[in-house]
């Protein structure tokens, strides 16, 4: 029997959009490969999430066993949770061709042999595609960040200094104000920052742990303050 190895992850996001939970995949996978004869040497569930190989060890592993020949399957509920990215992709195809490796997708019951120019051409097609998907997640993301944001509604667990949340929505903090008016009053007199920390420590003005400000704090303070008023 030919030897494969089903590698499997999933995040929230995926199971949420997919409808696929981790054990699942891994079920649907196992009798994919029994209707193919194939002989499932190791199952791999990735437990970090990353875009790139080097930073996937579950993936590392994989590719490990295809270059020394210990697997010549690799099968997983879609192409994208292999190759993530187009670099990736490209390495991962030399790897596949050299070794005469195949990729097997459950979910949509096919494969990818990788030795002709079409296979190749779907491989790394699937693959921009995915690294596309993620793009434009992030920046739909992005822009609903920034609108809640203009709205004054929160978007971190934590609000920003000079900032408390009233529910959902994001207020002023009185207090936390006034010691932004005095970071920029004494800034404005000429005060290096590190003498502005001395400064408010001197006269009890200390940020949320109840700790001088450090020159980073208060570098990000005044940056923080100047964007909002351009």
């Amino acid at each position: 029997m030919e030897t494969a190895a089903i590698y499997a992850r999933v995040s929230t996001d995926d199971q949420a959009r997919e409808g696929v939970s981790l054990d699942a995949q891994i079920s649907r996978a196992m009798a994919y490969c029994e209707e193919r004869a194939l002989s499932v040497v190791e199952t791999i569930v990735e437990t970090v999430s990353a875009k790139d190989v080097e930073h996937r060890p579950g993936l590392k592993r994989i590719l490990q066993m295809v270059d020394r020949g210990k697997v010549r399957h690799v099968v997983a509920w879609k192409f994208d949770r292999v190759a993530r990215n187009t670099s990736d992709s490209l390495k991962i195809l030399q790897l596949f061709v050299r070794r005469g490796a195949q990729v097997h997708e459950v979910c949509e019951q096919t494969y990818i042999r990788t030795n002709t120019a079409d296979d190749e051409f779907l491989f790394t097609l699937k693959a921009s595609l995915a690294a596309r998907e993620r793009r434009l997640i992030g920046e739909r993301t992005a822009l609903a960040m920034q609108r809640k944001k203009e709205l004054g509604h929160r978007v971190s667990r934590f609000a920003p200094f000079g900032y408390q949340f009233d529910g959902d929505r994001v207020i002023e903090e009185p207090g936390e104000q006034a010691i932004i008016r005095t970071v920029h009053r004494l800034a404005e007199t000429g005060l290096s920052i590190r003498k502005i920390s001395t400064r408010l420590a001197e006269d009890g003005l200390l940020n949320r742990r109840g700790r001088p400000f450090g020159v980073a704090e208060l570098h990000k303070l005044l940056r923080r303050n100047e964007r909002q008023a351009a």
